[in-house]
């Protein structure tokens, strides 16, 4: 697993429980939707269809 994609995934399990701590503690619907973004951001990033925003050059560059 590249280093990149270990530490995105580390900040979305962060983030995650962060905003449940929040949630617990102050009962704030915000953090609930936090917490929804932050698992489909790291489920997105993790299944690779986020890949080619992070990739440089775009798809014709490579397939020429």
């Amino acid at each position: 697993m590249p280093m990149l994609k270990i530490v995105v995934i580390g900040l979305c399990v962060g983030m995650f429980v962060f905003s449940a701590w929040v949630y617990v503690e102050t009962h704030d619907w915000v953090a609930v939707i936090f917490m929804v973004v932050s698992l489909t951001y790291g489920a997105l990033f993790n299944s690779g269809r986020l890949d080619s925003l992070f990739e440089k050059g775009s798809s014709k560059d490579r397939a020429n």
